[in-house]
């Protein structure tokens, strides 16, 4: 009977065994996309597991076992186990803040509730919903402490951006670009194509992106595009055309009209070849403008206020863009074609972008690679500044659209154009923009790839490498003009005829960036730690070279070749390297409290000094950072059980950070040809006016915040509150010296600066959305 027993005992042990199995799965919201950090609970038991950032897990369950899973922001789901694997789609809700998911450094997706510093997510439905040309233009007004300052409203639609200030007197003051985990120039964010972006993450503050050096010293932007989608392929194709104009002018005084004198009493003196505006009042009779033409033509008009007359010289511009996807599984493709038509008349931009994503698991590795490229071919004015001076300066009665033919019609010409006084290359505005313009093609291109290991459940290791280069080969030229025999003999006649002038060139960059670092992440009760450990390095290359001749006599044949004089010659060149060694340790206490601490190690090209000895400490420096939150919704039981409270965050950060303040080879002195040489054969070369210190020290952004985050009403009503204080030191400048010293100035670490900002956000969601914010920055 024992033996019968003990037999009958071991065939229950083995049914069980074989009952309880591991079962893995994924989870999923209704597009394909993986949902990070869903629970998944064993109905009836304590038993629970959370998903990776991949929308993974693993669980040991009974066959039949009923799991339970849930995730912030969609609807919860129960399955039962009947097999070793389990795929589950979750339907979204509204989103709760406690589970928000950002992209962080290194392109690693973290809940927001465990970061001590602000951050903003803008989702593709934000950026894309005016249709965009470029991201920049997506992300303005959408998140704050973000500047987006357009510096240049023609085809290319240029902008400066900024992040809570500035960190640095003389140097770089943007943020950095992140594409998919590695960091780029910030020049390729105008090469993205919008509709290929699933997210962005805006890193407000050095604490954010301590891990990146100097590079991440002024925030980052962080972009994540889209890949393949489980399930059907999908299509998508979209057209949109935008029509554009330019929104206001200076404001012109209306009642007086062309003259420079006065009369004995005091009132302005009608003159048909002026271009200032002092004259009589408008009185609406039909005068002569100008000087009378060759064959006794006469510019007749009425002596009245044209209204929108200046204006007029601009066109309506006009945005055509083309987008077209293909989504299958582990396969994302894309193209665009955007054709600008801009405001100044005949300038155009034409730019085609196309884009191949693809990602793949095997077990416990996973790979994937991105591959980006921009092409682009443009025709503007350079001659900007004097078009704008043409336009503005004219008198009210005219409408310059009437002086468009400048080729054919007389009045129009630079020899019959109502005033002379334009005879700085300017002449007439049609002319101005037509005689000197730029032509050119670029191409940038971006490549990523990535594997990834999964060690162990809490073990994980990565390695990244990102290529860009870009390259620009344009033409620049200059018509030659000159003044008809006739037009010499008028009154107050040009003398400055203009010689054909052109310069071809070419500039090329290209950035190498790598990226090793391994992830520790583990759970001892209520305690959780998570230790990242990596190592990076970048090297960037760029190359210039122009050559031109300013007098080409009056050819229209625009190549240097026939040159009148020596030509005109630039080069450049330029190498840096940037090694790091960076660490991030977080600690967390019941998924409700939060320390997050880093440092990095940077050693940096640019601070080698090539007159003396050095050795790899004499140009490394190193900083650290400090963070953290607590999510007193979770932590105050009061809190948590509040129909009014749905969040209530609070956090701070503390960190230093580095930056080298300046370019390449800043340590030498650069020679120049000097002012009589060549003479002849022989060559003379002058020093730079700025001499250089035998040191630098890199300047370091010490930086303070605090911050509170409330959510109301389910969330409907969200308040966000920072106070953030920042010291800038080492500032690299140029110091006024002596004359007797043989220069004028003195590159030196000799400044310091401190910048105070506070914000406040308000956020309203019932059927829409209203963001209303309140943001200050004050500069000591």
């Amino acid at each position: 009977m024992r033996k019968i027993a003990l037999l009958l005992a071991m065939l229950v042990c083995t049914v069980l065994a074989f009952a309880q199995r591991t079962v893995t799965g994924t989870v999923r919201d209704e597009k394909g996309e993986p949902i990070p950090f869903a629970t998944i609970t064993e109905v009836g038991k304590n038993n629970a597991v959370k998903a990776d950032v991949n929308g993974t897990f693993t669980i040991k369950a009974n066959d039949g076992a009923r799991l339970q899973i849930t995730a912030s922001g969609h609807q919860p789901q129960t399955v039962t186990v009947s097999g070793s694997t389990v795929a589950v789609s979750l339907s979204t809700t509204n989103q709760e803040l406690t589970e928000v998911v950002v992209t962080t450094a290194l392109g690693q997706q973290r809940q927001a509730k465990e970061l001590g510093y602000s951050t903003a997510r803008v989702r593709a439905a934000e950026l894309t919903q005016a249709s965009p040309v470029n991201l920049q233009n997506g992300l303005t007004g959408k998140v704050s402490g973000l500047n987006i300052n357009t510096t240049n409203a023609g085809v290319f639609a240029q902008t400066r951006i900024t992040l809570r200030g500035i960190r640095s007197l003389t140097g770089n003051n943007q943020p950095m670009l992140i594409l998919d985990g590695v960091p780029v120039p910030l020049g390729f964010l105008s090469s993205i194509n919008p509709n290929d972006v699933s997210d962005v993450t805006v890193l407000k503050s050095a604490a954010s992106t301590a891990v990146y050096g100097p590079d991440g010293v002024n925030g980052a932007i962080v972009v994540t595009t889209k890949k393949g989608v489980k399930g059907r392929p999908q299509v998508t194709v979209s057209q949109t055309t935008q029509w554009e104009s330019i929104s206001y002018m200076p404001k012109f005084q209306k009642e007086f009209g062309s003259g420079y004198a006065q009369d004995a009493y005091g009132n302005g003196t009608f003159e048909p070849i002026e271009q200032q505006s002092w004259g009589p009042r408008f009185d609406g009779s039909v005068r002569q403008f100008g000087q009378t033409g060759p064959n006794g033509e006469k510019l007749m008009l009425p002596y009245s206020y044209v209204e929108n007359g200046r204006k007029n010289f601009f066109n309506t511009g006009i945005t055509n863009q083309t987008d077209v996807s293909y989504s299958a599984g582990d396969f994302y493709i894309s193209a665009q074609n955007v054709s600008i038509n801009g405001v100044m008349p005949d300038d155009k931009n034409d730019r085609r972008t196309f884009t191949l994503k693809a990602d793949r698991e095997y077990g416990r590795f996973k790979a994937g690679f991105n591959l980006r490229y921009t092409n682009s071919q443009y025709n503007v004015t350079t001659n900007n500044t004097l078009v704008y001076y043409g336009v503005t300066s004219a008198p009210g009665q005219y409408d310059l659209s009437m002086f468009r033919d400048w080729r054919n019609d007389y009045f129009s010409s630079p020899d019959g154009y109502y005033t002379p006084y334009l005879d700085n290359n300017g002449k007439t505005p049609y002319f101005a923009k037509d005689n000197q313009r730029e032509a050119g093609r670029g191409n940038d291109i971006f490549g990523n790839g990535e594997l990834n290991f999964k060690a162990t459940s809490w073990l994980n290791f990565t390695y990244r490498v990102g290529v860009t280069f870009s390259s620009l080969d344009y033409k620049q030229i200059r018509e030659p003009f000159e003044y008809s025999a006739f037009a010499k003999t008028l009154r107050d006649a040009g003398s400055l005829n203009i010689t054909s002038s052109t310069t071809d060139g070419t500039n090329s960059s290209n950035r190498l960036t790598s990226e090793f670092f391994a992830n520790l992440s583990k759970k001892f009760g209520d305690f959780g730690v998570s230790v990242l450990l990596g190592q990076s390095y970048r090297e960037s290359r760029s190359k210039s070279l122009s050559v031109g001749s300013g007098n080409l006599g009056t050819s229209t044949a625009y190549t240097v070749q026939l040159r009148k004089g020596e030509p005109t010659v630039g080069v450049g060149n330029s190498l840096t390297r940037l090694e790091r060694y960076f660490t991030r340790v977080s600690l967390d206490y019941n998924n409700w409290a939060f320390v997050e601490a880093t440092g990095s190690y940077d050693i940096d090209s640019r601070l080698v000094n090539p007159a003396v000895d050095f050795k790899k400490s004499d140009i490394s420096y190193f900083y650290p950072g400090v963070s953290a939150s607590i999510l007193l919704s979770e932590a105050i039981p009061a809190i948590k059980q509040s129909t009014a409270f749905s969040y209530f965050k609070v956090r701070g950060s503390v960190s230093k950070a580095g930056n080298v303040n300046l370019g390449a080879y800043s340590f030498e002195n650069v020679f120049g040809r000097g002012t009589f040489f060549p003479y002849g054969d022989i060559l003379g070369f002058q020093a730079s006016a700025t001499t250089v210190a035998k040191k630098y020290n890199p300047e370091f952004v010490n930086t303070k915040e605090v911050g509170i985050e409330l959510g109301f009403l389910r969330n409907r009503i969200n308040l966000e509150a920072t106070y953030y204080n920042q010291n800038n030191t080492d500032q690299i400048i140029n110091v006024q010296q002596s004359n007797t010293t043989g220069y004028t100035t003195a590159t030196q670490n000799a400044a310091s600066e401190g910048i105070g900002y506070w914000q406040l956000q308000l956020r309203y969601c019932w059927t829409a959305c209203l963001r209303v914010q309140i943001e200050r920055l004050s500069e000591r």
